[in-house]
């Protein structure tokens, strides 16, 4: 033992590297905001450069980056609480209705169907609260997680290129290869961010018109929640459309049920048709890594990591098959 600790280079190597992975599993909570702050800074920093040929000072773009992001976040938050809270005093009327067609089916099925109002409403409300609670049960961490977000974007804009350099140099790849990761990286981001935000807005702004001219309640807020489901795949609209469409079995009203029924398997296809673009404008990206990645991050890091996971994964996918490039071939 005691030639052991006369080795000063061994002893100092053993306290870096339990000192490193102890600031590793440190970080593991916050690991949302850097990957969140890398993903926005690959997206914002053509915006960014563009303020710059404005010569308007480096601190100040960063600030109405920062500014901008601050305002995407807020606002549909907001619609989205308000949404809720609006929706929330349909749902008896909604129950009302859906029992009487649970009626009319019990004319043709061997056995009763009870539909508990008070119950339904009870597990409608635990179910949001639910959604909610880890928020603001875990207040200090979603704060600490978004202060860190803005900081770290601040100095990854102000410092683009001294950033991207120190990232080339602990690429382990040589410099053709270095430059290569570089430019997969930012073009798999936009392939996934911009496909994916397309396929957000069109789903839901066709899923909202189609709401308002049915009549129903609250279209703008459905086409919202459409929006945010999309990112889902498989599950994605029709977990909103599908019960408009029993909602209108249930009083009766087969043609708007049979017109819904259409125009929300038209909302399914856009996936069809605009990731295919992006994927060939930004780099094609099999939407197999995108479920995969779906569902991997929605587990690991919660409803951020709709747009983490699929990144993670062709992150992987690209750097294995630069490692193969290099050496293996």
């Amino acid at each position: 033992m005691r030639e052991l600790l006369k080795n000063k280079k061994l002893v100092s190597f053993v306290i870096i590297a339990i000192l490193s992975l102890f600031l590793i599993y440190a970080s593991l909570m916050f690991l949302n905001a850097f990957l969140g702050a890398l993903v926005v800074f690959v997206m914002a920093r053509p915006f960014y450069s563009w303020l710059k040929t404005k010569k308007i000072a480096k601190p100040i773009a960063a600030w109405i980056i920062i500014v901008l992001s601050l305002l995407i976040l807020i606002i549909p938050l907001f619609f989205l609480v308000h949404g809720l809270i609006d929706q929330t005093a349909t749902i008896p009327q909604t129950i009302r209705n859906f029992d009487t067609f649970l009626t009319t089916i019990e004319e043709y099925v061997p056995f009763d169907i009870d539909l508990n109002e008070d119950k339904v409403i009870q597990q409608t409300v635990s179910f949001f609260e639910q959604i909610l609670s880890p928020i603001f049960s875990n207040l200090f961490g979603t704060l600490a997680n978004i202060i860190l977000f803005y900081f770290l974007l601040y100095y990854m804009l102000i410092h683009d290129k001294k950033f991207i350099e120190r990232i080339k140099r602990l690429l382990p790849f040589t410099e053709k290869n270095k430059s290569k990761v570089i430019n997969k990286f930012g073009e798999i981001t936009k392939s996934t961010i911009i496909g994916s935000l397309l396929i957000a807005i069109v789903q839901g702004g066709m899923l909202a018109v189609g709401f308002h001219f049915l009549g129903i309640h609250g279209a703008l807020f459905w086409g919202f929640v459409t929006a945010i489901l999309s990112f889902i795949p498989i599950i994605g609209s029709p977990i909103i459309w599908g019960p408009a469409c029993v909602f209108f079995l249930s009083t009766g009203d087969i043609t708007r049920a049979v017109i819904l029924f259409i125009w929300g398997f038209l909302i399914t296809l856009v996936d069809n048709f605009i990731r295919p673009i992006t994927n060939k404008k930004y780099g094609r990206i099999h939407p197999l890594v995108s479920v995969i990645g779906v569902f991997i991050g929605l587990v690991q890091f919660g409803f951020i990591g709709i747009f983490i996971g699929p990144l993670l994964v062709a992150y992987v996918i690209l750097f294995w098959e630069i490692y193969k490039e290099e050496y293996l071939e």
